[in-house]
């Protein structure tokens, strides 16, 4: 059970897990900062019309008001021009939450010495929150504002009112770690299972690699953006007559030693290989604009599929292939139905040439 426990506290802390979802926490990420920054307007514009109803005008109001206009404009600029750059959305994020956290330190201490620093400590629980990160990440941000405010404070108030604003200190923040580390936690288990699930969802079970669907919208992705490339179907000769002889095990071992040898030979460098049913698979060469290097490249697949044994009771079967490419230059091809139609045509020619072979689409 204490096992189980450091193990999970172990994982929570690693590193590993903010890069596998690290995407998908940026558009998180990107949604807390707009939704953070229209919840401070908003909160800041009631603020001061309540302030100015109660007291007219005064530095308190005045500093809400700021603080609206500061919050709109981050919110304009976020929701707009920030809208598909979610790169640096972090950086964005501490630096906005520092300067809020700057302001509540001052309102605090200097500008209002004489009463109990309530604005900070309601900060130091809330803004952290919304920004998604890692644990140790956000608690030395946390960390660094405290140590801020304490420096202040204690140059501002009378010994007295500092130390009671010191326990009211530890107090909340003690709260703060634990909400934040908590609720983080689980949003980040949120994120993983979802990412996990989308991964399931794109992969063939048997093979692993990316399922039709998967492939054909990273492949269509890629022919609408004119991207220079080789896109090859393939399928394992006489296939059925393995099932037939020796059994869908054995045909399930070649299709899974197959696949195997087509994302070592093409899983890299940007590639794209996927599974699109039965023994037929496909992949997507990058970088490949023209005949000679697609033969280059089919050359190698041809006779490594010469170096494959499935084994079935005492004997070691050998299987071949065949390919069928079709190399796009970004203008040959007006979309995928047709750069799909023209690689099955060359596979079907490369059947009836006598298999074990690869034709290029002229």
């Amino acid at each position: 059970m204490k096992r189980d426990f450091f193990k999970r506290i172990q994982k929570s802390l690693s590193p590993k897990r903010f890069v596998i979802s690290k995407e998908r926490i940026n558009e998180r990420n990107y949604q807390n900062f707009v939704a953070f920054l229209l919840w401070a307007s908003l909160i800041s514009f009631a603020t001061f019309i309540v302030g100015v109803s109660i007291n007219q005008y005064s530095s308190f109001t005045l500093e809400f008001l700021s603080l609206f206009g500061f919050s709109l404009v981050f919110y304009l600029i976020a929701r707009f021009g920030l809208k598909n750059h979610h790169k640096h959305i972090l950086y964005w994020f501490y630096g906005v939450e520092s300067a809020i956290f700057a302001l509540g330190i001052l309102l605090g201490t200097f500008l209002d010495p004489s009463e109990p620093s309530i604005t900070i400590m309601v900060l130091l629980c809330v803004l952290p929150i919304f920004i998604l990160d890692h644990h140790w990440r956000t608690f030395t941000f946390s960390v660094i504002v405290v140590i801020a405010y304490v420096i202040c404070c204690y140059f501002a108030k009378e010994w007295k009112m500092f130390v009671d604003d010191m326990v009211d200190l530890a107090f909340y923040f003690a709260i703060a770690t634990g909400v934040n580390f908590f609720t983080h936690e689980d949003r980040f288990r949120t994120i993983e299972a979802a990412v996990s699930l989308e991964e399931k969802a794109a992969k063939d079970p048997l093979t692993g690699l990316n399922n039709r669907r998967t492939g054909v919208e990273k492949i269509t992705e890629l022919v609408e953006k004119k991207t220079p490339g080789a896109f090859v179907i393939t399928d394992i000769d006489d296939f059925k007559s393995i099932n037939d002889t020796y059994g869908h095990m054995v045909g399930d071992q070649a299709l899974l030693s197959f696949a195997n040898m087509c994302n070592d030979l093409f899983g890299e460098r940007g590639n794209i290989v996927f599974r699109l049913g039965g023994d037929e698979f496909a992949f997507w060469i990058s970088d490949v604009d023209s005949p000679i290097r697609a033969c280059q490249e089919l050359d190698r697949a041809v006779s490594q599929v010469k170096n494959i044994n499935i084994h079935a009771a005492d004997k070691v079967i050998k299987i071949s292939a065949s390919f069928g490419c079709v190399v796009y230059s970004g203008t040959n091809i007006a979309d995928f139905n047709e750069l799909y139609a023209k690689a099955d045509k060359s596979l079907y020619r490369a059947k009836k040439a006598g298999k074990d072979r690869y034709i290029i689409a002229s």
